[in-house]
Order: C-alpha cells, then structure tokens, then sequence
C-alpha cells in the first residue's frame, strides 16, 4: 500500500517503506531473485503516484529499477528514516518555500526513497534530489552527516527547477536550452534555496578556488551556446580526463546569479525566470 500524506499542494510518497518489505522478501530468497522483489515491493506500488507520465519518466524508471543489494544496510537507514520525522520536515519546507514562490500545478508530489547504501557520494552528502516533471524524488541516506539539515535546501532547489521548467517551456514557449542556461538554471534555483536557508553551504556551489574558476570560466566559453550532453556532464559533475572538478557549472552559475542579484536586489524570483541568461550575465558584472 502507498503510504503518503497530502495537502491541497502537496503530497508525500513515502516509497522507502516498501523498501522494506523488499529487504525482507530478499532475505527469504535467492538473490536472482531480488531484481523482480524490488519491482513488486520498492517500485510498482509507488510508481503512478509520482513518475507515471512525467516528462522524464523513462530516465527516471531505468535508474530506480536497479535493486540495492546491500540488505542491512538498507536495512539501517530505513529505520533511521522512519524515526527521523522526514515528512514532517518536507511539508514544513514546502510551506516556506511556497510562501515565496507559488506552486505551478494543483498539487506537486516529493517521492522519499533511501539511497543505496553502497553509493558513497551520497552517504557522505546524505541528500540527493531530482526533478521528476514537476515532482520531487528524494534520495536519502540518514548514515550521511547533517542530513536532514540539507533536506529543505536540497527540496527547495529542486522546486524551483520545477517551477522554472513549467514557465520556460510551458508559458515561454522555449523547446531548447544551452549550457549557459543550464548554468543559470541552477544558479537561480541555488540562489532560491540560499534565499531561504542561508545558513546552508551545500559543497557544489563551493567547488572551485578562485583561480580554478578563472581557468574553468575560461575554457567553458566555446561551449555556450551549445547544448551538447557530454559537455554537460563534464562541467556540472566532472571530468578528470579533462582536469575540470566536479560542479564547476554549479559554483560558477550560483556565481553569476549572485554577482546579477547583488547588482539588482530589487530583483524578485518571477522576475529572474523572466530573463534570458545573456542578459543575466550580461548585467552580472561577473568576472572570476
């Protein structure tokens, strides 16, 4: 049974306690048998309610059907988040945020899944959000430090893509974007999430020294205008064969948005949406 809480804007998908029953469903049998366990236990039940007919489904659905493995460590954070009062916390966070920024639908969705326990980023992080169409998906890990601190921040920066998509493709009309709109995407949704919880200094917008943002900025140029998907996962999340450090497009998009708010405080969220990012930098007076 799904097992969730609603508001008139926003419903809590409490997936990670089927997860659960698949641990124990596991145990009881051989692990050939775990890929279909996780199907009918931590995927099947909750899928409709959440991901079903969202835009990025299908990314989404072939990432989150790989069954976790390790049991008890599964196990363990379930447990921790059953005792952590994680939905109290989601709700508590989505009436701040949309005290600021309206909600773009009848009802948003935050889908709470644990994390593998084996992922090592994320248990040193604890907080992992993606944007599903204009829902959440949460992945948590509670052996990770601080987390449930990070958990508003992290919600509010995936909002705010939500709220950001739904006006740039549905009300702007737009049907493509380049990197350097990539960047102000999540600069602004950063500076969103900043706005509400400064006292939040999540790493990825911290990523570079200065001179390393110099020399990124630098050889990121030529690669503005385009669109191309490798080039992103190299400025966003890494690339050591080509020396660029891991969130590089986070750090100096944030930058940017920073450095176009400091220059414009008068400047709400809406109206940020409303800017090309041409003109947002253009009028940062950005320079690492």
């Amino acid at each position: 049974m799904v097992t969730d809480s609603t508001t008139s804007s926003l419903k809590i998908v409490s997936a990670y306690r089927g997860m659960a029953d698949y641990v124990q469903a596991a145990r009881k049998n051989p692990p050939s048998e775990w890929q279909r366990l996780w199907l009918e236990y931590a995927v099947e039940p909750y899928w409709s309610e959440w991901a079903e007919g969202q835009f990025n489904e299908a990314r989404i659905r072939k990432h989150i059907s790989i069954p976790f493995t390790n049991l008890d460590g599964l196990e363990a954070e379930i447990e921790l988040l059953k005792r952590s009062g994680i939905e109290q916390v989601v709700q508590a966070a989505f009436d701040a945020m949309t005290q600021k920024l309206p909600p773009c639908v009848p009802q948003h969705v935050v889908c709470i899944y644990a994390e593998d326990p084996d992922n090592a980023w994320v248990r040193e992080h604890g907080v992992v959000g993606e944007g599903v169409g204009e829902n959440i998906l949460l992945r948590l890990s509670p052996l990770g430090e601080d987390w449930l601190r990070l958990v508003p921040y992290v919600l509010a920066h995936e909002y705010h893509h939500a709220i950001w998509g739904n006006h740039y493709f549905g009300v702007l009309g737009k049907t493509s974007m380049d990197l350097l709109t990539g960047l102000m995407i999540d600069g602004e949704a950063d500076s969103f999430a900043s706005m509400l919880y400064p006292e939040m200094q999540p790493s990825w917008i911290h990523a570079l020294t200065p001179e390393e943002e110099s020399v990124q900025w630098a050889r990121m140029q030529e690669y503005l205008p385009g669109n191309d998907g490798a080039v992103y996962e190299r400025f966003f999340f890494g690339d050591p064969a080509t020396g660029t450090p891991g969130g590089t497009a986070y750090t100096i998009g944030y930058h940017i948005v920073q450095a176009y708010l400091h220059q414009h405080p008068e400047q709400s969220v809406m109206d940020l949406m409303n800017k090309e990012a041409q003109e947002i930098l253009a009028e940062s007076g950005y320079a690492p």
